[in-house]
């Protein structure tokens, strides 16, 4: 991504900086697909899992992730467009059996972005972009009740699963100068997303009232980190060009997640404290 904010290459630039599509041709269409194959191993070093002793499998696995990106100009100034692509998400996937099944089994986050933008050359030096995010964001979270089996309460044979989903909008804002005939420098920010989660937290065990008693529905926040870049192209000659790239993410927004129960005779406790602490 060296360059991103101010190459303007493509239609993609509607993502890392809208004021980038004064730079395309009248109508560009780009579409892309990154996979992704991340790993995730655990090795015990003395934890406390009551019964539970499995162990633990690679939790990664591959993904896919498609983008897309439409431009067009309306006159030689003035230039809308619009994307769509996954800007956050993440599965991890141990085998249930595994000594750490009451912390988790399986986190599966997804989001989906539009992104419709719009593009207004200043003049032959200044060029600014502006575009509105709609996000949707899927979260499905599943563990262990527990660690132990007791009367009544067959923690470690039942599982906990949360549900939840939310549509929430953000924006985006850009910059592009063009310094001299082989010199851009680019500025662009993407600002948080705050998701208001809402779905049902679930009990599936061998007791059907024990599965009830920790069913309910429930709600969680996440604040999605805003994003800035900074980045410049330099054209040497016919055949090589010089980028640039600095950018920032806010990953401290996703400090810990409540998951509160809403309904029931628990409603307004917290179900679960996710210690996240992104730096």
């Amino acid at each position: 991504y060296a360059g991103s904010a101010a190459v303007g290459e493509n239609a993609s630039t509607i993502y890392f900086n809208p004021a980038g599509m004064t730079l395309l041709q009248d109508r560009e269409f780009s579409a892309g697909l990154s996979m992704v194959r991340p790993s995730f191993k655990f090795k015990d070093k003395g934890s406390s899992t009551g019964i539970l002793t499995g162990k633990a499998s690679d939790a990664g696995g591959w993904a896919a992730l498609p983008n897309a990106y439409l431009s067009w100009a309306l006159d030689k100034d003035l230039y809308v467009g619009v994307g769509i692509g996954a800007p956050f998400g993440l599965v991890t996937k141990y085998n249930r059996g595994w000594l750490g099944s009451a912390h988790s089994i399986e986190f599966d986050i997804k989001t989906i972005n539009i992104n419709p933008s719009i593009a207004w050359r200043v003049n032959d030096t200044v060029s600014l972009g502006f575009g509105l995010n709609w996000q949707r964001m899927e979260a499905e979270y599943l563990r262990r009740a527990g660690t132990v089996n007791a009367p009544g309460m067959p923690l470690a044979s039942t599982f906990a699963k949360l549900k939840a989903d939310d549509d929430s909008w953000g924006w985006n804002v850009g910059a592009l100068f063009t310094l001299t005939d082989a010199t851009r420098l680019g500025i662009s920010y993407r600002s948080k997303i705050k998701h208001k989660l809402d779905g049902d937290l679930t009990g599936k065990g061998p007791i059907a009232p024990f599965n009830a008693a920790i069913s309910s529905d429930a709600k969680a926040t996440v604040e999605l980190p805003d994003t800035w870049i900074i980045s410049a192209v330099h054209k040497l000659d016919s055949r090589w060009e010089l980028l640039g790239d600095v950018s920032w993410t806010g990953w401290s927004s996703i400090d810990k997640v409540d998951i509160k129960r809403t309904s029931g005779p628990m409603a307004g406790a917290i179900a679960q404290t996710l210690d996240t602490d992104f730096r």
